[in-house]
């Protein structure tokens, strides 16, 4: 996209892109099919419903416990260094 900007100028590039994006968006959708669609046999399709992630758990951890762990004060710091930023 380097040579559209050059060639052209930086805002046909972004549109360039985003044409390019909404074409990749109409041949997923083409392509798609959804696993209730009659395209795979039963032996599939109870595969593929199998895989089933368990539900998660929770876990009731109290914050000030957190602090006692390097780990947790070089998570925090991160955060509070990056988030700004976003």
């Amino acid at each position: 996209m380097l040579w559209l900007a050059v060639t052209w100028n930086w805002q046909a590039a972004f549109v360039a892109i985003g044409a390019i994006g909404f074409v990749w968006l109409a041949a997923w959708m083409k392509a798609y099919r959804s696993p209730e669609e009659p395209r795979l046999s039963a032996e599939e399709a109870a595969l593929i419903r199998s895989d089933q992630e368990p539900p998660a758990r929770t876990l009731n951890v109290p914050w000030q416990s957190l602090l006692r762990y390097r780990e947790a004060w070089a998570f925090c710091i991160g955060k509070m260094l990056t988030d700004p930023v976003w």
